[in-house]
């Protein structure tokens, strides 16, 4: 995912989204660094000048830091608006670049094992969230306890 506004002038202008926060919104508050509370609708408003046009219609995406993130001392998620949002694909010059691509290939070629264990805590965290067991439930959906086996 990458920011469809400023991108020279933030942070972190291309992302892996690793979670969904169903409980957070546009509206929802963090703590700044100064010790401030706003809302990420306020922060985005004054940060980059762009207006959040659906506040309470979104739960917020959520990249985790990097290795490199961690080792600067940068320990905090990083929450984004869907809808600033744009997904990416990859350049020539991203396909062309082998540190990228073995980098992309450590997400993209996991194991049965580690694609499991993915699968699992994600459907552990779909039914742990309230607002996505009430999507579900609206649709009349229901989200098992493990995965079906196939033989």
């Amino acid at each position: 995912m990458s920011s469809h506004f400023k991108s020279r002038e933030i942070k972190y202008p291309a992302c892996r989204i690793s979670d969904v926060d169903f409980d957070s919104s546009p509206l929802s508050t963090f703590q700044r660094r100064d010790g401030s509370s706003i809302s990420f609708k306020d922060y985005y408003q004054q940060r980059y000048g762009v207006t959040v046009k659906q506040p309470r219609h979104q739960p917020l995406l959520v990249s985790l830091p990097t290795e490199r993130d961690k080792r600067r001392g940068d320990l905090h998620n990083v929450m984004l608006i869907p809808e600033l949002c744009l997904m990416t694909g990859l350049s020539k010059k991203m396909r062309d670049n082998f540190n990228f691509m073995a980098k992309l290939a450590e997400h993209t070629r996991k194991g049965p094992a580690e694609r499991v264990s993915d699968v699992r805590s994600f459907l552990a965290r779909l039914r742990r969230t309230r607002e996505a067991r009430s999507v579900a439930n609206s649709w009349n959906l229901e989200f098992g306890t493990d995965l079906v086996c196939i033989k």
